[in-house]
């Protein structure tokens, strides 16, 4: 809904398709503010992981004093460089989150360019977008959060500092939408009933829709069958000469030819 009243995806739907993040973030943060800060906002923020151990104090410190409705949730607001998915607005806090879901970063820097270029002339779009949160900042504590599925994230995160960089007065966090998943399982089964309820249900079936989730095991396999704990004894009237388990040996001089070892 959010995407559609910011105008992000036209009125006849006919750019669906390349605006799929944009649906994405709109309908589960847009879901998410209509609960108080510490219901809902703030457990999916304590996902954020951050390199330095005094950043990831500070960061849940600050989340720790913050409640009820007492932020302000800017979808994409409009700048030179760029638009953030989102900007949570507190009194004292500045979050940009960027969202992935099926694409990676969309503008980077030349890659001929053996030096990382400073942030504000790079072209790099989490460069940029930590700029424009230098300048929103003021005098509060400013943060840029990267929100993609795991394979994006940590491709994403292992370059910074490698080709790009961003504001010093900007820190960097990253989470992924698989942890974000699993918080919402936990939240939603010490959640009150009524609106709290509904709404992180809602948050969590749209992650599994979209496939944002982690293989959990078989703790939910239904079959009664116990398991035997006992070993299993591989009986035959033959006996194989050791010589039988061996494969011959190949010596190849190209690189492409498959080969086996022996296995004595």
């Amino acid at each position: 809904m959010i995407s559609e009243i910011k105008g992000k995806i036209s009125r006849s739907g006919s750019n669906l398709t390349d605006r799929l993040e944009d649906k994405l973030t709109g309908d589960f943060f847009g879901a998410l503010r209509y609960l108080p800060f510490e219901q809902g906002l703030k457990r999916i923020l304590q996902q954020v992981k951050f390199a330095e151990e005094k950043n990831q104090n500070e960061w849940l410190t600050l989340l720790d004093l913050q409640s009820g409705y007492k932020l302000d949730y800017k979808f994409w607001p409009k700048h030179s460089k760029g638009e953030i998915d989102l900007i949570l607005e507190f009194d004292d806090l500045l979050v940009g989150i960027e969202v992935k879901y099926k694409s990676g970063i969309s503008s980077e820097d030349d890659v001929e360019v053996e030096k990382v270029i400073e942030y504000k002339d790079s072209l790099h779009q989490l460069s940029k977008y930590s700029h424009i949160l230098e300048e929103r900042a003021g005098n509060r504590k400013c943060y840029l959060i990267f929100l993609a599925p795991f394979a994006i994230q940590h491709q994403v995160q292992q370059k910074l500092n490698v080709t790009y960089e961003i504001s010093p007065a900007v820190k960097m966090g990253y989470t992924i939408w698989e942890d974000l998943h699993t918080a919402l399982i936990w939240m939603t089964k010490t959640a009150q009933p009524g609106a709290q309820r509904l709404v992180l249900t809602d948050a969590k079936e749209l992650l599994e829709v979209k496939g944002l989730k982690r293989f959990s095991g078989f703790a939910n396999f239904t079959a009664s069958y116990e398991i035997q704990h006992t070993p299993y004894i591989y009986e035959t009237d033959k006996v194989l000469p050791s010589s039988a388990w061996s494969w011959p040996e190949m010596q190849s001089s190209e690189e492409d030819q498959p080969y086996v070892y022996s296995t004595y």
